[in-house]
């Protein structure tokens, strides 16, 4: 069975300092539309901890990321998955 749901576009621009690269988007993550969205993941806390984003950031900030902190978002493969 192929997914055919949507997916996370690449939040990407010149000039970028830092660029998160992911396998492939997680389903969770391709329907709520925003990178590492489930509420479990560690990835915005940590990230968030370590000063680089300026402030405490969360799933809905990924598309503010590039402008305001120079940090973009991308996956090697755009189809959502259950697994890598």
């Amino acid at each position: 069975m192929t997914y055919e749901g949507p997916t996370l576009p690449h939040l990407l621009k010149p000039g970028l300092r830092l660029v998160f690269i992911g396998y492939n988007p997680a389903i969770y993550s391709a329907e709520a539309g925003h990178y590492y969205a489930r509420n479990g993941n560690q990835f915005w806390r940590q990230l968030s901890e370590s000063g680089i984003a300026g402030r405490t950031v969360a799933p809905q900030d990924d598309q503010l990321l590039p402008d305001e902190a120079g940090i973009g978002f991308t996956d090697l493969c755009c189809r959502p998955t259950v697994r890598a």
